[in-house]
């Protein structure tokens, strides 16, 4: 089956209650041209010489492994090498990276309910030939490709129990060779293919499961991920922004989501993505105490997070009041989730080469290869 395509973006609350909400991906033909640094990262003279004092890791492989060995160098060098050597490298280039300066928002998520609950932001970026384990994310993506083709083979996670899942949400099987007869499962799944070109962004939705295939000569692709919501607890404040949104924001004007927040997102979609909005106390608390054996809840428990969640007193917790009651009353219900950590924040690291160190390393190399 083929995935929805489109030529233009919608607007914030279009895009959450068409695909977000129905679960359902969507590709948007040719957008990404019309961004502001599209060239730009589609020069690697440019990338080197701004940015490439950053210290990177890359993996010296085209096929994603769990157990994969990551080496460092500098930026500027890895975009003079990589395509000779076939290196890898994904990297996290959301603030304090100032790569993140070269990236921008696409319309469909420039409200608080999307862009504003950023999980992170990532670099792909390959000669081609790379090849993902099958796997699924737990958050909401957005996929833009400036450089190269990709081949995306995804599906519905209510089929997640055909995808022999083992570590987590990824797949035991080799998609280079699958055994069908060891895996029989993924013969009954009904799979979506998509094709990515440059210029193309990919929506591809909460637990849908994805292989993906890159093509070069040069391959690079930039993933925003947000936690994913049931409902749009800020619809009314997006709706009053619509007109004045651009196709573009810059992720400048976003950092990543409070662990707290991000931990309600995910305890939300997991205790509640099946309920039907407006809960009463009894319903909630067995959705709660009843969904899974982590969350060591007590009924007293239960009913005192209630009575701060209905926010209005009606004696119904909508979703959004899920969303919007004070992180200080869930924190209880969070701890599994963040750990002991006192403090919420989230941060990512940056840091640039040791220039001296790095000749020298590449000095023991020749050596080696002598």
């Amino acid at each position: 089956m083929s995935v929805e395509t489109r030529t233009d973006f919608p607007d914030p609350i279009e895009f959450f209650d068409s695909y977000i909400a129905r679960s359902k991906p969507v590709i948007f033909k040719g957008v990404a041209k019309s961004f502001p640094q599209y060239n730009n990262l589609r020069n690697d003279t440019y990338l080197g010489e701004t940015y490439g004092k950053w210290n990177i890791t890359y993996e010296p492989n085209t096929k994603e492994l769990r157990n994969k060995k990551i080496k460092r160098m500098s930026f500027k060098k890895f975009t003079q090498t990589y395509s000779k050597n076939k290196f890898y490298m994904v990297a996290d280039i959301i603030s304090p990276n100032p790569l993140e300066n070269e990236v921008s928002v696409p319309k469909p998520l420039l409200c608080d309910d999307l862009a504003g609950r950023m999980e992170t932001c990532i670099m792909w970026f390959s000669a081609g030939g790379t090849r993902s384990l099958l796997h699924s994310d737990s958050q909401d993506n957005f996929n833009c490709l400036y450089d190269g083709m990709k081949e995306l083979y995804i599906a519905h996670p209510k089929h997640e129990k055909k995808y022999y899942y083992r570590d987590g949400y990824f797949s035991i099987v080799d998609m280079d060779k699958v055994d069908y007869q060891k895996y029989p499962n993924l013969l009954r799944v009904p799979w979506y293919y998509a094709k990515m070109e440059p210029g193309d962004c990919l929506f591809i939705p909460f637990h849908w499961v994805h292989h993906i295939k890159s093509h070069g000569p040069r391959n690079f692709a930039v993933n925003l991920f947000w936690d994913h919501l049931i409902s749009m607890p800020g619809r009314e404040k997006c709706r009053a922004e619509i007109k004045s949104l651009g196709n573009t924001g810059p992720l400048t004007n976003y950092k990543i989501q409070d662990k707290y927040e991000r931990a309600r997102s995910q305890w939300v979609s997991e205790v509640f993505g099946r309920e039907k909005d407006n809960m009463t106390k009894d319903r909630m608390c067995h959705a709660i105490i009843h969904s899974t054996s982590q969350y060591d809840i007590s009924q007293e428990q239960c009913e005192k997070f209630f009575n701060f969640a209905d926010q209005d007193k009606d004696g119904f917790v909508s979703f959004d009041e899920m969303y919007r009651v004070d992180t200080k009353y869930i924190k209880p219900l969070l701890h599994i989730l963040v750990g002991n950590e006192e403090d919420g924040e989230v941060f990512t690291t940056y840091e640039e080469v040791d220039a001296k160190a790095e000749e020298a390393a590449d000095v023991e190399y020749k050596k080696e290869e002598l």
